[in-house]
């Protein structure tokens, strides 16, 4: 995440009205399960019977949850925003634009991505799209390594 988005969504964290931490919910339990035999079932078993994943995601857990919330949270910070922040929130949503524009914004890139013939020109497609930011087939991330915590370590893994 690039730092000023970062330091926007601190800033606008700090703008929010002050909230209660959520805090332990008995309703989140599953009573019925014995904790020794699944104890995520019974940890988690409430919550995920009063929150189904919605149709259109392939998982979802409280994280999304969270994720989601932070996300409406800041758009309405946006969406009332007067100042540089709220203007560029706006062009990026304006939809009759977008819907003007098409595809052309992307026809360079798509372009590329046409060209790519072989194994090396399409390594060079995927390092591009990822040194963009547009993503692709594969992410490429840093994590620590499960056998040695002091170390991180490069992780390939599927595309989002």
């Amino acid at each position: 995440m690039p730092v000023r988005y970062a330091l926007l969504a601190l800033l606008c964290g700090a703008l929010l009205p002050a909230q209660v931490a959520p805090r332990f919910d008995a309703a989140h339990l599953d009573p019925k399960i014995n904790p020794c035999t699944d104890f995520y079932q019974y940890a988690c078993g409430g919550w995920m019977a009063a929150n189904p994943v919605p149709p259109d995601l392939a998982v979802w857990g409280r994280l999304q949850e969270v994720a989601e919330r932070n996300r409406l949270l800041l758009r309405e910070i946006l969406e009332r925003d007067e100042g540089k922040s709220g203007s560029y929130y706006a062009a990026c949503m304006d939809l009759r634009a977008l819907e003007e524009r098409g595809t052309a914004p992307l026809e360079e890139e798509l372009k590329r991505i046409a060209a790519v013939e072989d194994r090396k020109g399409f390594a060079l497609a995927v390092a591009r799209l990822d040194r963009i930011g547009a993503g692709g087939p594969f992410r490429f991330t840093a994590t620590a390594d499960m056998k040695d915590s002091s170390r991180n370590i490069a992780v390939v893994d599927q595309g989002a």
